[in-house]
């Protein structure tokens, strides 16, 4: 994955998704590209131009987050 830096500085990874119609293919078809900021207690997610909280710590059962917030 490539490693860049978000606009806070923060190091974040580039995930490109391929699909593909047959095994046969080697290469597939880009479908999306997603933006993954790991952060010490979150790790944020831009999808689609919105980024988004998928993962906020401490995980236990009760706690909740805003995601998009």
């Amino acid at each position: 994955m490539p490693r860049m830096t978000d606009n806070l500085g923060r190091p974040s990874f580039r995930v490109y998704t391929y699909i593909r119609d047959s095994p046969a293919l080697s290469h597939g078809l880009l479908t999306d590209l997603i933006f993954v900021t790991p952060d010490v207690q979150q790790t944020e997610v831009i999808d689609d131009n919105m980024r988004v909280i998928k993962l906020h710590l401490p995980v236990k059962e009760g706690f909740s987050w805003p995601g998009n917030s």
